[in-house]
């Protein structure tokens, strides 16, 4: 009952995040269940499921303006809290003083939760979506109705005296669900599949769930279902009640609860039950890996529990083919020593996890925790650093949950000894994988202005001949390694034909070094290059790249950008680089006869660049702004907008869409 009440709820939340198309998933369940002979109330309880669901996405998610708002705190973070009023849920910024579950009054101004973002990285707006948080809102006053006192700070400052920088993120991460974002390993830990290592999740619980109960089932008999709990609701208090946590504790008290009644409910529908409670507060959480990385895992283990061998190296296999359908498609590389690190270094994390219990108890055992846990670090980078890895590129999901249910199948063939049919099936599997990982031949005519931030970096595929102009540059982020790379492994790239640079500022070059030492590059070119060459053009294979700009000398780094003028079949393509208004002026007269189909609009849409003059001479169809969103310049500036405006020439812009596509 519970299990098809759960899949209505979920079809009903996924159409209306998605398309009301999906509905047409539920079809197949009510079908069967009318055919079913004893399946009528089934699929009324279903139906009911399906429009309640539905119903409750149209309850309110917030607006934007003059807010005075009272709401309950139910995350607390360093600078922001989130806020569940009768209005939605709200991002809330405040002084780090309201704790959680504490009730409180707040006033200000909301807005559309955006956030500056680049390409490959973490994008908090999405993250926000997950929570079912669209608005965020700068309280300019707070007044504390009710205050939970809920802090656990002092405890923290207690307990992690001793430990170095890098153990105090993990033991933070362990023991109070906090973030490993500042950690240098994170992205070698999410390379390898390792991120649950140093999390305090199921993994763990469950280790140290079985260690108590060989040490005190017996012992306590009835009772220690009861100490299960209060170990659980610890945890569950550390972790200011992380989802992951709440997951496991209701579904251990509901287990319980099913035990003392006898109402001898399966496993099955308990689980079903626990997750529709969940997803009743939380819907967007269906969307969120906390739910997809373990629900769906669950649920399958109790479909073939009756026969399943738990065997450890089993279980392994099981959990590493599970998730490698959710591996490939949210990274573009798979690295070829990940599964065999999560099978050696996943179980030794759990002796980081039972250190880190005592140091709430007794903080001097971080001198023995410091050295461990950089030994494991140090472990992880290497077998990050020395791993081969395959380059998966952009998979569809289509692809993606065809081998989720080919394995998931497999497996239950497995189980239940269809081991013909499981082996027609395994290699059915390896047939679909395959051409994930072959290498991209096929010619492509498409430019991709990426998503940099504030900065610049275009990528030309014309043919078979790859060139990116510029490479964007943050002094506080690996733009090569966080975002080029990884959307070049999204494209099944390996390497660059070309890379050209318009001008030394550090956002449009910044990148440069680490791109070099890090990704295949043939030729690197800058403006000067282009002088030695006749008419100052550059031929890469069958693209040919002029140099529009050759008037200014000096130290005046935007005069002495790169202009760059590429025809490609029908398309032609300009990139201005930080040229001056000055400088375009100078272009037109000597190119009166220049036209344009696509401009990347020069210095970010500043009002130093993009004359009146010039738009008008070289009526482009589209301009391209490349720019972070909320940026300190201000970028780009009315002034531009309202020239594009008086062109009537349509614009798009990387701080509100990310990285942009055309095809050629």
């Amino acid at each position: 009952m519970f299990f098809c009440i759960l899949i209505s709820f979920i079809v009903a939340i996924l159409a209306k995040i998605y398309s009301f198309f999906l509905l047409l998933l539920i079809l197949p369940l009510f079908i069967f269940l009318v055919i079913r002979k004893k399946g009528k109330k089934y699929l009324i309880a279903s139906l009911i499921s399906l429009i309640l669901g539905i119903c409750l996405m149209y309850l309110p998610h917030g607006s934007s303006g003059e807010k005075d708002l009272i709401g309950l705190c139910v995350t607390r973070k360093e600078n922001y809290i989130f806020l569940l009023t009768i209005e939605g849920k709200y991002l809330v910024y405040d002084d780090g003083q309201t704790a959680l579950f504490s009730i409180v009054k707040v006033t200000g101004n909301a807005e559309k939760a955006m956030f500056s973002h680049y390409e490959s990285g973490f994008n908090f707006s999405s993250y926000l979506e997950t929570q079912g948080i669209f608005y965020k809102l700068k309280a300019n006053k707070c007044d504390l109705i009710f205050d939970s006192h809920y802090n656990l700070d002092f405890l923290k400052s207690y307990s992690f005296s001793y430990l170095d920088d890098k153990t105090y993120l993990i033991v933070d991460s362990l023991l109070f669900s906090n973030s490993l974002s500042e950690l240098k390993e994170q992205n070698s830990l999410q390379a390898l599949g390792l991120t649950s290592a140093f999390a305090v999740t199921g993994f763990h619980l469950s280790f140290f769930l079985s260690i108590m109960k060989k040490l005190f089932s017996k012992k306590l008999k009835n009772g220690y279902d009861y100490l299960e709990l209060i170990v659980l609701f610890t945890f569950l208090f550390l972790s200011s009640f992380k989802y992951a946590i709440r997951r496991i504790f209701l579904l251990k008290s509901a287990a319980l609860i099913n035990k003392k009644l006898k109402t001898q409910i399966s496993s099955l529908e308990v689980l079903s039950l626990v997750c529709l409670m969940m997803l009743i507060f939380e819907p967007y959480s269906l969307i969120s890996s906390s739910f997809y990385y373990s629900f769906p895992f669950l649920f399958f283990l109790r479909i073939i529990q009756p026969r399943f061998r738990n065997k450890r190296s089993s279980f392994f296999l099981l959990l590493l083919c599970f998730y490698f359908p959710i591996r490939i498609l949210n990274s573009p590389e798979f690295y070829i020593l990940s599964p065999l690190s999560q099978i050696i270094l996943l179980p030794f994390s759990h002796f980081i996890f039972l250190l880190s219990l005592p140091v709430l108890v007794i903080p001097q055992i971080g001198y023995i925790l410091n050295p461990l846990n950089n030994f494991y670090l140090t472990i992880i980078e290497f077998a990050y650093k020395k791993s081969p890895y395959l380059i998966n590129g952009h998979v569809s999901i289509i692809i993606a949950l065809l081998l989720y249910v080919f394995i998931i199948v497999f497996f239950i063939l497995r189980t239940y000894r269809y081991l013909k049919q499981a082996k027609i099936l395994a290699c059915s599997v390896i047939i679909l994988t395959i051409p994930i990982f072959i290498p991209d031949f096929t010619s492509h005519k498409e430019i991709d202005f990426i998503d940099v931030g504030q900065g610049d970096a275009t990528l030309i595929r014309y043919n078979k001949t790859d060139i990116l102009i510029d490479t964007g540059g943050n002094i506080n982020i690996d733009l090569a390694n966080e975002c080029l790379i990884p959307y070049f492994h999204s494209k099944k790239m390996s390497e660059l034909d070309a890379v050209i640079i318009t001008h030394l500022d550090y956002d449009h070059y910044g990148a440069l070094n680490d791109l070099n030492n890090n990704f295949l590059i043939d030729k690197i070119y800058y403006p000067e290059d282009f002088i030695k060459e006749p008419d100052e053009t550059i031929s890469i294979d069958s693209i040919s790249i002029r140099n529009l700009n050759h008037y200014s000398e000096g130290n005046d780094t935007n005069k002495n950008s790169g202009v760059y003028y590429l025809e490609l079949d029908d398309t032609k393509l300009l990139i201005v680089g930080d040229a001056p208004k000055e400088i375009e002026n100078q272009i037109i007269t000597d190119n009166p006869d220049l036209d344009v189909d696509i401009i990347k609009l020069g210095h970010h849409g500043s009002n130093t660049s993009s004359s009146y003059k010039f738009l008008k001479a070289i009526s482009p169809d589209l301009a391209i702004i490349s720019c972070g969103y909320n940026n300190i310049y201000n970028h780009p500036s009315l002034e531009t907008l309202d020239t594009l405006y008086r062109l009537n020439i349509p614009y798009r812009r990387t701080d509100l869409e990310g990285t942009i596509s055309i095809k050629i």
